[in-house]
C-alpha cells in the first residue's frame, strides 16, 4: 500500500480505473440478477422472516417482538419452501395459511431483532421494480444487486485510495464476489449484505483518513447507520477506529498531543459511543413495542462454555468469506480457500513489514493489519458474550456473523499485492472462474 506518498495515478491510469469500476457494478448488479430469475426457493438464513418485514414496511414501519408473520410472507413459502428444509404448510395455493404450527417458529417472527434502516431502504429501491408487475420478493432480492454493487465498488475504491495497482484492485474485489457469504448475502433478502456494505463503507472512510483526504468525523454517521442496519457491523467499525488509533500512535508517537486529540482521538471515540447508543435505544424501542413472548428459535444453552470462546477466536481470520465450517460446493470451498490465503498472506506481510517499502506506506499497511487481525480475532466471542448478556443464552454464532469484516479482511491483501501486475492478473482469473462457478 503507497499509502500517502502514492504519485497521482495518470490520466491513463484513472481512465482505466474507471472502466473496471463500471465493470464490476455491472457484473454485481448482473449477477444478482441472474440468481433471482432463477425463483428459487427462500434461503435458510432467515429470509422468510425478513421477507414478511418487507412486506410490513409501508404500513408498520417495523415488527415487533412476539408478532405473527403475515399473510404473504406465509403464501410464499408454501409455494417455495426453504432450501435445505423442503416446503412448509399445506403446499403452494391449497388451504389457508392460518394453522401456525405448519410454518417456522410456530408462526411468530424472528425479525424482530432488526431496526428497519435494512428493509426499508429495500422496499424503497425495490418499488420501481413492482411498477413494472415483479412481486416483491423477487424486487427486493434484485435490489440486492444495488447493495453488491455498492460494496464491490467502495472495496475497489478503497484498494485504488490505499495505492494498490489496478490488477491486484481488480483481482482482490473479484475473489470478494467469489465467496460463499456474498452470495448467500446479496442474493437473497438479508440483512447480512447491509454488514457487508456497512463494512466496505467504513473501509473505506478509514482509507480516505488515512491518506489524509477526510475527516475522522465521517465514522460517526456511517458507523451508527451501519451498526442500526445490523448490529455485527461493529466489527467493522471496531477495526475502524482501532486502525485510525494505531496509525496515530505509529504516525504522531501518541496522542498525548491535545490537537491530535481533537483531531482524531475524540471523532474516534464519539463514533463508537454513539454507535452503542444507537443499538441501545433500539433495544429498548423494540422492548417497549413487543407484544408477546418472541419466537422460540430452538438453539442455545443456558451455559457459558469459556472453552468456545476460545475456539472462536481465530474463526473469521481462517474462515474468510464461510457461510458455515465446511462448504456445500467444492467451489464455494475453494473461493473460500483463496479469500482466506490472500487475507492472511496480506495481513502476515503487513505486520512483518517489506524492504524498499516507503516509511508511511509500512504504517499504513501495519495498521490496517493490526486493527483488522484483532477485530478478526475477538469479533465472534465479543457478540457471543453480547448475546449471553443481553439475552441469557450461548450458541455457536455462525461464520458470517463476521462476514462485515470480509472489505477490511481482504483490503489488507493491497499490502502485499500492491504492484503485483501480473499475481493480481492471475488472481483475477481464478476468481472470476469460481465467480461464474459460484453464481451459476
Amino acid at each position: 500500500m503507497t499509502g500517502a506518498t502514492a504519485v497521482a495515478p495518470s490520466r491513463r491510469d484513472r481512465l482505466a480505473s474507471r472502466w473496471v469500476l463500471a465493470g464490476l457494478i455491472v457484473l454485481a448488479v448482473g449477477l444478482v440478477a441472474m440468481l433471482v430469475q432463477r425463483q428459487l426457493p427462500f434461503s435458510p438464513y432467515d429470509e422468510y422472516v425478513y421477507f414478511d418485514y418487507l412486506t410490513k414496511v409501508p404500513t408498520q414501519g417495523t415488527v415487533a417482538t412476539g408478532e405473527e408473520v403475515g399473510d404473504a410472507a406465509r403464501a410464499e413459502l408454501e409455494c417455495r419452501g426453504v432450501s435445505s428444509f423442503g416446503p412448509y404448510g399445506d403446499g403452494c395455493g391449497v388451504g389457508d395459511v392460518a394453522d401456525d404450527a405448519l410454518f417456522p417458529y410456530h408462526g411468530l417472527t424472528g425479525a424482530d431483532i432488526y431496526s428497519p434502516v435494512y428493509f426499508a431502504i429495500t422496499w424503497v429501491a425495490a418499488q420501481p421494480l413492482t411498477w413494472l408487475g415483479v412481486g416483491l420478493l423477487d424486487a427486493g432480492r434484485a435490489v440486492g444487486g444495488l447493495w453488491l454493487a455498492a460494496t464491490v465498488a467502495l472495496i475497489f475504491l478503497s484498494l485504488r485510495r490505499l495505492g494498490v495497482a489496478l490488477a491486484p484492485s481488480t483481482g482482490i474485489t473479484l475473489v470478494v464476489l467469489a465467496t460463499p457469504v456474498v452470495q448467500s448475502a446479496f442474493g437473497y433478502i438479508s440483512t447480512d449484505a447491509a454488514a457487508i456494505t456497512a463494512g466496505a463503507a467504513l473501509a473505506y472512510v478509514t482509507a480516505r483518513i488515512l491518506t489524509g483526504s477526510t475527516s475522522v468525523w465521517w465514522l460517526l454517521p456511517i458507523g451508527v447507520l451501519g451498526v442500526l442496519a445490523k448490529v455485527h457491523a461493529i466489527g467493522a467499525l471496531g477495526a475502524a477506529l482501532l486502525i485510525v488509533a494505531i496509525h496515530t500512535m505509529l504516525v504522531h508517537g501518541g496522542w498525548r498531543d491535545r490537537r491530535t486529540w481533537l483531531r482524531v482521538m475524540l471523532p474516534a471515540v464519539a463514533a463508537g459511543v454513539a454507535a452503542m447508543g444507537a443499538q441501545l435505544v433500539w433495544t429498548f424501542v423494540r422492548s417497549s413495542r413487543a407484544v408477546g413472548e418472541g419466537a422460540q428459535l430452538g438453539v442455545g444453552t443456558p451455559e457459558l462454555p469459556p472453552d468456545q470462546l476460545l475456539r472462536q477466536l481465530a474463526h473469521v481470520v481462517v474462515h474468510v468469506g464461510a457461510t458455515r465450517p465446511v462448504e456445500a460446493t467444492a467451489s464455494a470451498t475453494l473461493a473460500v480457500a483463496l479469500a482466506t490465503a490472500v487475507a492472511c498472506a496480506g495481513l502476515l506481510s503487513a505486520i512483518v513489514g517489506r524492504s524498499g517499502e516507503p516509511d508511511e506506506s509500512a504504517k499504513v499497511a501495519r495498521s490496517w493489519a493490526i486493527g483488522t487481525l484483532t477485530l478478526g480475532m475477538i469479533m465472534i466471542p465479543v457478540l457471543t458474550l453480547m448475546v449471553f448478556v443481553l439475552e441469557g443464552i450461548y450458541f455457536d454464532p455462525p461464520l458470517r456473523y463476521g462476514a462485515a469484516l470480509l472489505p477490511f479482511l481482504l483490503i489488507a491483501a493491497g499490502s502485499l499485492l500492491a504492484h503485483s501486475r501480473w499475481i493480481g492478473v492471475a488472481l483475477g482469473a481464478a476468481s472470476l472462474v469460481l465467480v461464474v462457478l459460484a453464481w451459476t
